[in-house]
């Protein structure tokens, strides 16, 4: 004959707790890793953020000193751009008092030649050459025109030096 032992509520307590267990070892480790899988890609979109930011501010600068340039040479008469060298470098300090963005890393030059089988048409070539400075690679923008003699261009800058 068995006698039953009255539970109490202490018992009770223990007994649906003891089921209960911490995590594993193996279970830590999966979360630190999913949490470093997460750490590390948001690293590497902060670089590859940065880089593009870098070059994005620079192209921008430099594509406004270039249109500057561009522009400049659109009011020249013929004579003008004839009288310019084959190439030359472009100081950027003239178009930015502030060349913080630039960083003296940055190269523009201007090419004048002669267009083939068109005797009074010059195509003009300025480039700009830079590298950035958050990983070193290097970057190119090129802007191309054609100036022809007595062309638009020419056209206006006569007609107003006559007036």
């Amino acid at each position: 004959m068995k006698t039953s032992v009255p539970v109490t509520a202490a018992a009770r307590r223990v007994k649906a707790t003891t089921g209960c267990r911490g995590l594993t070892l193996i279970e830590v480790m999966m979360a630190a890793c999913v949490l470093a899988f997460g750490l590390i890609s948001s690293i590497i979109c902060i670089q590859i953020s940065a880089r593009d930011l870098d070059v994005a501010r620079t192209s921008t600068a430099i594509s406004q000193v270039m249109q500057n340039e561009m522009e400049r040479l659109r009011m020249e008469d013929w004579d003008g751009i004839v009288a310019l060298p084959a190439e030359d470098r472009i100081d950027v300090g003239a178009t930015f008092s502030d060349e913080s963005v630039l960083d003296n890393r940055v190269i523009i030059t201007r090419q004048i030649s002669d267009v083939a089988d068109f005797a009074n048409m010059k195509e003009i070539v300025i480039r700009a050459n830079w590298t950035s400075s958050v990983d070193g690679r290097a970057h190119e923008r090129t802007y191309r025109m054609r100036y022809t003699k007595n062309g638009l261009h020419d056209y206006y800058y006569s007609s107003s030096a006559d007036i």
